[in-house]
């Protein structure tokens, strides 16, 4: 089993963002596959993660290479978040935060919860341009600070639903992002299932 070790992160340039109210919309389109490549070089171990008080928890590590510049990746994420009265809504429920400027580390943080409350996860995103900022390669981990095992991808859909392009059937903001490599390491019982995302619609019509 993957033992999500809880790390001291260092300090970024994240700044909080209020509470965004959720607003619906339409339906959903079919999700569409991606071929991708495998990564090589890059160590999850070497991850800035958010850690969680919470000794058994789910959390799940991200490594993707994106054909656009870290720039197009950030303003995306942060459009998706902002955007969440107006222009998108969290697929899979619940409602996103920027985190507090240096809170937990990496160049992005944020946390989601659940509409219920039940649920409270941490995330952060590494961004590191590769090819003359042409790429952009994004290391993301979300851990839970609830007790879990079983996560049912939610931590994966933290990550992947702010940089996934409509390729994958996801609604881009501002910048339609391109995967072109993944992989991901799961803590024991997490999933990484990306048609488990869509609880609620992505697409406008």
């Amino acid at each position: 089993s993957t033992s999500f070790a809880q790390r001291r992160p260092s300090a970024t340039s994240s700044a909080a963002s209020p509470p965004l109210a959720s607003a619906a919309l339409p339906m959903f389109g079919a999700l569409r596959c991606v071929v991708l490549v495998a990564l090589s070089g890059v160590s999850f171990a070497e991850m800035v993660c958010p850690g969680s008080e919470v000794f058994i928890h789910a959390g799940v590590r991200v490594i993707a290479t994106l054909a656009a510049s870290c720039d197009a990746v950030r303003a995306e994420a942060v459009a998706r978040v902002e955007g969440q009265a107006s222009t998108w809504r969290v697929p899979h429920g619940g409602e996103y935060l920027r985190a507090e400027l240096g809170e937990l580390g990496g160049d992005l943080s944020f946390s989601w919860c659940s509409g219920d409350g039940t649920f409270f996860d941490k995330m952060v995103f590494s961004l590191t341009p590769l090819e003359s900022n042409s790429t952009c390669q994004v290391e993301a981990c979300s851990e839970s600070q609830t007790a879990s095992l079983r996560d049912r991808s939610r931590n994966y859909c933290n990550l992947k639903m702010l940089y996934c392009g409509s390729e994958e059937g996801c609604l881009p903001v501002v910048h339609d992002l391109h995967t072109t490599a993944e992989r991901t390491k799961k803590s024991r019982l997490a999933e990484a299932n990306l048609r488990k995302c869509t609880a609620v619609p992505l697409k406008l019509i």
